[in-house]
């Protein structure tokens, strides 16, 4: 079983890839004076990038009988969410710069939700499960942000350097906790292996 749960986090730097992208991702739009279009297209590359990186880890763990669904799913999720907000930059530039923080917001309700499930199937495994589930909550907070923002009858957040920083700030939190989450699956990883050792 241990040596199970150990290759279960082999992959602990996929996440630490994907977290330092989205964090450097919000420091980009806290620091730097960027427009929409920017936006888009830097957040589309970032999980279009991290998505083709989950599923390498899919196959890689697939080839090694270790689970692999999650990474898949979660993967292939990043790469057509992205290729599609390529796709509408593309054709529907305008679009695509109204309702930038709405497309966000719809990439972060279903990674949030994805995130909850894992954390309570790593439950029994890792520490790390609580990052997983406070970076869930803290997308789903985002996306309900958005939702209660257009319900109320405001058509965006004041101000284009309000809703940037907005952003900013959650995509912040979210790298840091993704990565607070690499780093306990490295833990975890290396304590396996010490206690296997000794």
């Amino acid at each position: 079983m241990e040596i199970q749960q150990t290759k279960l986090f082999k992959n602990w730097w996929l996440l630490a890839i994907k977290g330092l992208f989205i964090l450097t991702f919000g420091l980009i739009l806290a620091l730097r004076d960027i427009n929409q279009i920017e936006i888009v297209t830097y957040f589309s590359l970032i999980i279009c990038i991290s998505g083709l990186l989950f599923t390498h880890g899919a196959m890689y763990n697939l080839g090694r009988k270790i689970p692999w669904k999650w990474w898949l799913f979660e993967g292939l999720l990043d790469v057509v969410f992205g290729g599609l907000i390529i796709t509408i930059l593309s054709y529907k530039r305008l679009s695509a710069m109204a309702n930038y923080s709405e497309i966000i917001s719809l990439w972060a309700l279903i990674f949030g939700i994805i995130q909850i499930i894992t954390a309570f199937r790593f439950k029994n495994y890792s520490l790390g499960w609580f990052a997983m589930l406070i970076s869930g909550i803290v997308a789903l907070l985002y996306t309900t942000t958005i939702i209660v923002n257009l319900w109320v009858g405001l058509d965006q957040l004041p101000g284009l350097y309000a809703k940037r920083a907005f952003i900013g700030y959650f995509t912040i939190l979210l790298g840091l906790i993704i990565m607070v989450n690499s780093t306990s699956l490295y833990l975890n990883k290396s304590n396996n292996h010490y206690k296997r050792t000794h």
